[in-house]
Parts: structure tokens; C-alpha cells; sequence
């Protein structure tokens, strides 16, 4: 019997679309080498069986909307495959560092960060030596050089940040973080338009960002505090005090997935700020 110790941040979010997504989302177990689907409600949420995955699967990634996923295969073969019609393409090429999928899932990516190579799906990999990088759903990505300059990969100029800079998409949004800084950007249509910049003291370097709504963000820091921030007020809640590499979105909206070294936490926005504690619970063979 394995298990999966978890974390859960209520969410008022979660009851209005449980009928739609009873289901927070996916999540790729390592040590088991198999996809688990998270159920339940705040305060008790269990993990059960996912989707099938070959026996011989080195890993896998699922799209932001559930229903593609990508498999690392020996032989340096990557498959997709759609969740909904079980189609699946298979394509030569080694195990990526990353898969980055646009929000509709439509479109996905592979990145071999660590050897500086970057592919979208089928084409022939090129040297890409950045920080971070997000595709869009118009064939479109937001880049971050390792100096901070940000740009979109059709050669739009969006700013110099510095090195520390980071940034979080969601939908039209864009929101850089830098030192003593926060930056918002909005799209109109296929240009990007800087709305509003915050500057305070105490904004330290981050190494993740993630958009949680129009009014918060959260970031994961360099020792791997989980903070909470108002970009336009410079306020901050302290979720976690360290032990965070990396927040993972799930399928329900508001719900994350905190990866690291202490057990996995899983939690969404609640104007409760209460914190519940989930039992570890029994992974189902």
C-alpha cells in the first residue's frame, strides 16, 4: 500500500463547478510511474487509480484541461494521447525536462531545458536558452531570457526586468515579478498593453508565480516559502514556510498541487484562510 501525504487549502471555489469537475485533477506519481485522480471534497480528499499508462511509461504530463496527456517512452519515443477519444501520435524524440501545453490543451510542447532545446509537437528541435517560457493558444509564447528581458516569441518587446524576474499567465492576464515590483500586463487581441506597475520594498525574487485571481498571486521563493501577494496593495499571507519547488495547476480551477521535498500540499483560494489537514490517503491498486 502506497501513500500520498496531502495537504488541502479549502476552497469556496470548488462547490460551484463540483458538478462539472468532481474531480480537482490529475497527478503523475513518480515513484509508482502511474497517473492518480484526486476526489473528494475539501477536507477529504482521496486519491484513486487514473488514467492506464504503459508499463513501461518513464513519465507523463497532463494538460491544464485533463484531457491529453504525454508519455516519455524507452526508445526515445514520446507519445500523446486524447483522454476523451483515446486517439493517441507517437513521435521520435527524448525524454523532455518539460511539456508545456497551451491553456486549451490544444497545442503542446517539448523542453529539454537543462540542454537548451525547445520543440513544439512534431517539429524539429532548436536551441532555445531561456529561463522560462509559456505557450499560447493562438501558436504564440511569452519568453524570459536569463537577463530578464521578457518578449513573445513573434519578436514583441515586452520589457527588461532583471535576472530575478519572473512571470504567471492566465487567460488575458500577464503578471511580472521582479524585485520591489509587480507588472500587469492585459491582451488586446494579439497585443500585449502594460495596465498597471506596483512598486514596494520587501517584493523579494521569486522562482515561481502563479496567477490564483484577478486580485492575488502566488509565489513560490527561493527557499520555498508559499506566499501569497496583492500586486496593487503589496500585501502578503504566508501559506507555507519553506519546502515548495513548484506549484502545479490542477483541472479545478483554484486548486494547486505544491511539489517538493515535505508532502505534497494541495490547495485553492478561500476567503476563509482556513487550513485543513487530510489524512494520508490509501492509494487503490
Amino acid at each position: 500500500m502506497n501513500r500520498l501525504p496531502l495537504i488541502l487549502f479549502a476552497a469556496s471555489a470548488f462547490a460551484a463547478s463540483e458538478v462539472d469537475s468532481p474531480s480537482p485533477g490529475l497527478l503523475w506519481d513518480a515513484p509508482t510511474k502511474s497517473m492518480r485522480r484526486l476526489v473528494g471534497l475539501p477536507g477529504s480528499v482521496r486519491n484513486e487509480a487514473g488514467p492506464a499508462l504503459p508499463a513501461e511509461t518513464l513519465a507523463a504530463w497532463v494538460s491544464p484541461d485533463a484531457t491529453q496527456l504525454v508519455i516519455a517512452l524507452p526508445g526515445e519515443l514520446v507519445r500523446r494521447v486524447n483522454l476523451k477519444s483515446g486517439e493517441s501520435e507517437e513521435i521520435p524524440a527524448k525524454q523532455p525536462d518539460e511539456v508545456l501545453f497551451s491553456p486549451d490543451g490544444r497545442s503542446a510542447a517539448l523542453w529539454w531545458k537543462s540542454e537548451q532545446r525547445f520543440a513544439n509537437w512534431g517539429d524539429t528541435p532548436r536551441e532555445l536558452n531561456v529561463k522560462s517560457i509559456q505557450i499560447l493558444n493562438d501558436g504564440d509564447a511569452i519568453i524570459l531570457d536569463s537577463e530578464g528581458l521578457l518578449q513573445t516569441a513573434r519578436g514583441t518587446w515586452l520589457g527588461n526586468f532583471g535576472a530575478e524576474a519572473t512571470f504567471a499567465l492566465a487567460a488575458s492576464r500577464l503578471v511580472v515579478a521582479a524585485p520591489r515590483s509587480f507588472t500587469v500586463f492585459e491582451q488586446n487581441g494579439k497585443d500585449w498593453q502594460q495596465t498597471s506597475r506596483h512598486e514596494y520594498d520587501g517584493i523579494p525574487g521569486f522562482k515561481q508565480l502563479e496567477i490564483e485571481s484577478p486580485d492575488f498571486v502566488l509565489a513560490v521563493g527561493k527557499e520555498g516559502q508559499l506566499t501569497r501577494w496583492s500586486p496593487a496593495s503589496g500585501s502578503s499571507e504566508n501559506l507555507s514556510t519553506a519546502g515548495v519547488d513548484r506549484l502545479r495547476a490542477l483541472h479545478q480551477p483554484g486548486f494547486y498541487l505544491a511539489e517538493g521535498e515535505t508532502p505534497m500540499m494541495l490547495f485553492a483560494f478561500s476567503s476563509s484562510q482556513k487550513l485543513y489537514t487530510v489524512p494520508a490517503p490509501e492509494v487503490r491498486q
